[in-house]
C-alpha cells in the first residue's frame, strides 16, 4: 500500500446538476398510447418563454385524461427558477455604504445568484458632516455633486447642502436618490449657490451620505465567466419560495461604528422576497389509454392560497408510440460517498446519501 493510499480516510462526493435528474424507461406495450413528454415553449436560445411569473410555490400540473374510461391520466410536476427578487418598501434597510452580499437558501432548489444595488437614502439621520467648512453664506443652500451612478446620468443622485448662521455646512438634502450604486456615492460640497449657480465664498466642508437597497438583480453564469444571462440565471429545481422556506439574506455593507466595529445605531439590514417562474415540467406517470384524437390539454395553475400568476405558465403534451414508448420519472438528487478504511483495506461506496450539492 502506497503512502497516498494510507490516508486515514479518503472520500468523495459526486454531485448532481442544478435540477433533480430523470431517468427514462420503457413501460411496456399498451393497447393504446401514453404521454411521452410535457414541454414548455422555448426560444431559439433555449430560454423558456412560457414559464409564467409570480409563483410562490411550484404550480399544479394537470394533464387531461384520455377519453377511454378505462384509461389513466398522465401526471407531471413543475419546478421553478427564481424569476424576480423584490425589496418591499418597508424592508429596504438603512445605513448602507456598500451593496450587501446576496445569498439564497432553501426552497428545494439551488443555483440562483444575485447582486444588490443601492440608492441614496432621503432620510439624512445617518448622514455625517465631518467638516462644516468656513466662510459660506449664512443660512443658505449650496450645490453639491454626487459620484456618477454606473447606471448613467439619469440614475445619478442629486441634492444640496444647507448652512447655519455661522456659515458652516450643517446638512445634506437629497432631492433625487439615484439608483444602480454598488458603493454609496461620494458627496462634494461646491462653493456655488444652489438656486443661482453663482460662485460664493467658503470652503472645507466634507459630508457623507448613506443608502438603502434599491434593487436585487439576478445574474447567471456559463460556468466560466459571469454573465447577465436569461438562460442560466435564477437557478433551478425550486418548489417553495414562501417565507420561512426560502430565505434571501443580505450580509454586510452597513456603516460601522469606528470604535465597536458593529453597525451604527439605526442601521438596519434589508430583506428581499422572491417569486418564481416554471422552468421545467417532469412527467411522473405516462398514463394509459390515450389515442390520437384525445385533446391533450395541460393546465398549470397556482396552488391553493397563492396569488394568481401573471401570466400563467403554459405547456404542451405529446403522445408516445403505442409500443415501447419511453417515460421519464422524477428522481431526487443523491450523492455517492466513497470511504476508504486503511486499517482493514476496505473501500466502501454508499449510494443514496441525501447530501445534495455539498463538497468536502
Amino acid at each position: 500500500m502506497g503512502q497516498d493510499d494510507a490516508q486515514r480516510h479518503v472520500w468523495r462526493h459526486y454531485l448532481g446538476s442544478l435540477k433533480n435528474p430523470t431517468f427514462q424507461f420503457t413501460p411496456g406495450t399498451f393497447s393504446e398510447g401514453t404521454i411521452a413528454s410535457v414541454l414548455l415553449a422555448k426560444d431559439a436560445t433555449g430560454v423558456v418563454t412560457s414559464g409564467g411569473s409570480g409563483y410562490i410555490h411550484a404550480p399544479n400540473v394537470t394533464i387531461a385524461p384520455p377519453a377511454n374510461p378505462s384509461g389513466k391520466a398522465a401526471t407531471a410536476v413543475a419546478t421553478m427558477k427564481i424569476d424576480k427578487i423584490t425589496v418591499p418598501a418597508n424592508r429596504v434597510g438603512k445605513g448602507y455604504i456598500t451593496a450587501p452580499l446576496v445569498t439564497f437558501a432553501g426552497g428545494g432548489g439551488n443555483g440562483a445568484m444575485a447582486n444588490a444595488f443601492l440608492r441614496v437614502d432621503t432620510d439624512p439621520s445617518l448622514f455625517s458632516i465631518t467638516a462644516g467648512g468656513v466662510g459660506y453664506p449664512a443660512n443658505s443652500q449650496l450645490r453639491v455633486s454626487f459620484t456618477p451612478s454606473p447606471a448613467g446620468a439619469a440614475a445619478t443622485a442629486a441634492g444640496y447642502a444647507t448652512t447655519n448662521a455661522a456659515g458652516q455646512v450643517n446638512g445634506i438634502v437629497v432631492t433625487k436618490a439615484g439608483s444602480g450604486y454598488s458603493t454609496i456615492p461620494l458627496v462634494t460640497v461646491l462653493s456655488r449657490d444652489y438656486a443661482l449657480g453663482t460662485t460664493v465664498k467658503g470652503s472645507g466642508a466634507k459630508a457623507s451620505v448613506t443608502g438603502v437597497v434599491d434593487a436585487i438583480v439576478l445574474y447567471g453564469t456559463d460556468h466560466t465567466t459571469p454573465a447577465m444571462n436569461a438562460l442560466t440565471s435564477g437557478g433551478g429545481g425550486y418548489t417553495d419560495l414562501s417565507a420561512g422556506n426560502f430565505f434571501v439574506t443580505l450580509t454586510g455593507g452597513l456603516k460601522l461604528d469606528a470604535k465597536t466595529g458593529a453597525p451604527v445605531p439605526g442601521a438596519v439590514a434589508a430583506a428581499g422576497v422572491a417569486t418564481g417562474k416554471v422552468s421545467d415540467v417532469t412527467l411522473t406517470h405516462p398514463g394509459s389509454g390515450y389515442v390520437s384524437t384525445d385533446v391533450l390539454t395541460v393546465s398549470i395553475t397556482p396552488v391553493a392560497g397563492d396569488p394568481a400568476a401573471a401570466p400563467d405558465a403554459t405547456a404542451t403534451a405529446s403522445l408516445a408510440a403505442v409500443s415501447g414508448s419511453k417515460a421519464s420519472y422524477h428522481v431526487k438528487t443523491k450523492t455517492i460517498q466513497e470511504l476508504f478504511d486503511p486499517t482493514y483495506g476496505r473501500l466502501n461506496a454508499t449510494l443514496g446519501v441525501e447530501l445534495p450539492f455539498t463538497a468536502r
